[in-house]
């Protein structure tokens, strides 16, 4: 079995927002958790890169539910930059 990679994780998860959301912001939201992930690691080592991905899996969810419902978000770290 294939192990997942940070990337197939991530597009999964973004499939939880509205498709006009994902066109317009998903490829700027893939750069930003690689760069975040990436200087993560740099900083703290594996320690840095958890951290990353605890705010992004904890963020994320109820962020799209916002974007489905029409809501203002409250960014989660990945959706921080994004605009």
């Amino acid at each position: 079995m294939r192990r997942p990679t940070r990337e197939s994780l991530f597009a999964w998860l973004v499939r939880l927002f509205p498709r006009e959301f994902r066109e317009r912001y998903a490829a700027d939201m893939r750069d930003l958790l690689r760069d975040q992930l990436d200087a993560a690691r740099r900083r703290s080592g594996l320690l840095g890169v958890v951290r990353v991905w605890v705010s992004t899996l904890a963020g994320l969810p109820g962020a799209a539910l916002r974007a489905h419902r029409g809501l203002p978000y409250r960014y989660p770290l990945i959706l921080r930059f994004v605009r």
